[in-house]
């Protein structure tokens, strides 16, 4: 059974990386795109995105901008699509990043 064992080779797993997207970088990605629309918007559209890490991460930038007072977000019901419109007069300042 050793010696069986010593044969076997094992190979490195090969794991794909990938690029990981910050709150930060988010946040700058949605404040963004609130300046290019004139009435509101589908958050799955404004974060431009399929991946599913990625999606978290705009929830969560998202949920920021609102409870900063920058966005208005509604949904019209559990798991309807959100949407997002620009809060009047919410200007973001790099201290509030």
């Amino acid at each position: 059974l050793i010696r069986t064992l010593a044969r076997v080779r094992i190979e490195p797993e090969v794991v794909a990386l990938r690029r990981v997207v910050t709150i930060g970088e988010m946040l700058d990605r949605l404040r963004h795109q609130l300046t290019r629309i004139r009435d509101r918007a589908r958050f799955q559209d404004m974060v431009g995105s399929h991946d599913r890490d990625e999606t978290v991460v705009g929830f969560i930038a998202l949920l920021a901008l609102w409870r900063r007072g920058e966005v208005h977000v509604e949904q019209d019901g559990l798991f309807a699509d959100i949407h997002v419109a620009p809060a009047s007069g919410a200007t973001a300042t790099a201290g509030d990043r």
